[in-house]
């Protein structure tokens, strides 16, 4: 049973080793069919088609054309998006009279596409990984409540009494060499202890803030307070 099903696909096999047919693979590879794709239209298993590309040279020579050309393709368009590119609009304009064409007008107007971000950094990413995508993974968001990360920053003290004796057309370069060190690192177990230290300190003095203002606002009410009009009122009912 092996030998007869072995028989049968080196019969098809052998068919589609024809030029037409070599043609009709590389053009399915080109059209961005995938190999499981490709093995249904051809009518055999995904395996079957591995076995045929490490046996027939033609076979494997074929898809990988297809699919080099197909990539190329692919590529020139993601540099043509990220770099921009200019196109022409045309515009046919025809005016008909009782049935019949009497003009065709047709404008073509020079339109200029922007490059686009998300290809740029495609691309950057992809082809220049180790200056653009370390830098990407390198990134790091500080939340200000953070307690697990520690932000110790260098400034350029070997320098300051150097430069603050200089004139102050130098103080532009004095502020570049500030800064030029920058060291980000998880907190040891002190500093998480002093940064939550500080934070508790800040809601409890929140919490003293809006009690001392509610306080402020209840003493406003005088109990004591007795309007004119009730003493009146008062004497009347006693006469």
């Amino acid at each position: 049973m092996a030998s007869v099903s072995k028989t049968k696909n080196e019969c098809i096999a052998t068919e589609w080793l024809e030029e037409d047919n070599l043609m009709l693979l590389e053009c399915w590879a080109r059209d961005g069919y995938t190999f499981q794709d490709i093995a249904n239209r051809i009518g055999i298993s995904l395996s079957t088609l591995r076995m045929w590309r490490a046996q027939y040279s033609d076979i494997d020579n074929a898809l990988k054309k297809g699919r080099e050309i197909i990539d190329y393709k692919v590529e020139n368009a993601l540099l043509k998006s990220a770099l921009g590119y200019k196109t022409k609009e045309i515009k046919v304009t025809t005016t008909m009279r009782y049935g019949k064409v009497v003009e065709t007008v047709k404008e073509v107007t020079d339109k200029e596409q922007s490059p686009n971000v998300s290809a740029i950094q495609c691309w950057l990413y992809n082809r220049l990984p180790d200056k653009w995508k370390k830098n990407r993974d390198q990134l790091i968001e500080l939340n200000d409540e953070d307690t697990k990360i520690q932000v110790t920053v260098t400034r350029a003290s070997a320098n300051q009494s150097n430069k603050a004796q200089q004139d102050k057309s130098d103080d532009k370069e004095w502020q570049d060499e500030v800064n030029q060190s920058i060291e980000i690192r998880n907190a040891t177990e002190e500093e998480k202890a002093e940064a939550a230290k500080k934070k508790a300190q800040a809601t409890k003095q929140n919490i003293s803030n809006v009690t001392t203002k509610v306080e402020n606002e209840a003493s406003d009410e005088d109990l004591d307070y007795w309007p004119d009009d009730w003493e009146d009122e008062d004497e009347e009912w006693e006469d």
